[in-house]
């Protein structure tokens, strides 16, 4: 994925908009499918059932790039993750073994 600035005009046209909510779910390291969202606060909540590192990063098409979650061992939570400007976003889950991520707007 390349780097675009923020003040960069970026086509948007065939991104698959999600309203509010988005659910994944996988096994060891992957990304997920990109979506769109709209700008605001999320919830990203996760669930891991491996014994090593997972960790979760956040990526835009317009170049946010966040560390979201670096944990170690099984565990579920939640974290505030804040979308700056419309974007179609993916996470790339670094993990050994099964994970589920949830992504829901707050109101």
């Amino acid at each position: 994925m390349n780097r675009i600035d923020p003040g960069d005009n970026v086509d948007m046209s065939g991104v698959e908009w999600r309203q509010s909510r988005g659910a994944y779910s996988g096994r060891n390291s992957e990304y997920t499918k990109p979506f769109g969202y709209r700008a605001g606060v999320y919830t990203l909540g996760y669930a891991y059932k491996g014994r090593g590192n997972f960790i979760v990063w956040m990526h835009t098409r317009k170049g946010q790039k966040d560390l979201v979650l670096n944990n170690i061992g099984a565990q579920r939570g939640e974290r505030t993750v804040v979308l700056k400007a419309d974007d179609e976003i993916f996470f790339d889950v670094l993990a050994t073994g099964n994970w589920e991520l949830t992504f829901e707007r707050k109101r």
